[in-house]
């Protein structure tokens, strides 16, 4: 890969004060408190600057999000590649590091609408970010699920892209009950969800 030049490394630098800033001043005083301005003032920047890097405010919220899913991603790589046991305790694995998404800055914050996958809100730069870290989650789900299916330990008369999209709602479920507050026990969502998958896989393992 290119090293970037002292011009792009200064344009992330740029950005990434921008967006720290963004989220220091979302814990402290609301995202719907927190005006472009403001941001464009505590990072040091003109407002002109901070609308060359994000059209409005959802789009800096969207890119905190897409920087926490990324952080997910690279955490995840190790199960993903290199899947360890059962596939039902791989999956588990997985999605337990998925779920870690709940304990990063962007899930934290006081938003004016929850943030659930596949609940629309409205805004199109927060909903293609939703959108994106749905299909990546289902990705890597799939990708799991094919290293077992080549190895001949699922049967299951679905297509692993059915399976992963199964997977995915039950997640999904246990994912929606912790941020609206139904259960906002984590280690209670592990545990139910860990319970679930090993039910789910019973009747899939070969």
């Amino acid at each position: 890969m290119e090293a970037l030049s002292l011009r792009d490394r200064q344009k992330e630098r740029t950005r990434d004060d921008m967006l720290n800033a963004a989220l220091s001043l979302f814990v402290s005083n609301g995202y719907g408190n927190t005006t472009l301005q403001a941001i464009a003032d505590a990072s040091g920047v003109g407002i002109a600057t901070l609308f060359r890097y994000f059209k409005n405010k959802p789009g800096v919220l969207a890119a905190l999000i897409r920087k926490d899913m990324e952080e997910v991603l690279e955490a995840s790589q190790q199960t993903v590649e290199n899947p360890v046991g059962t596939p039902d305790e791989a999956i588990t694995d997985l999605l337990f590091c998925i779920a870690t998404l709940l304990e990063k800055p962007s899930k934290n914050l006081p938003h004016d609408k929850l943030l659930v996958p596949g609940v629309k809100t409205g805004k199109k730069e927060l909903d293609e970010v939703i959108d994106w870290s749905d299909e990546l989650a289902k990705k890597l789900i799939y990708k799991v699920l094919f290293f077992y299916e080549k190895k001949g330990e699922l049967n299951s008369e679905c297509s692993i892209k059915d399976l992963a999209n199964i997977i995915f709602s039950v997640f999904n479920h246990h994912y929606i009950s912790y941020v609206t507050g139904i259960n906002s026990d984590y280690e209670l969502l592990k545990k139910h969800l860990s319970r679930d998958i090993s039910i789910l896989f019973k009747p899939w393992l070969s």
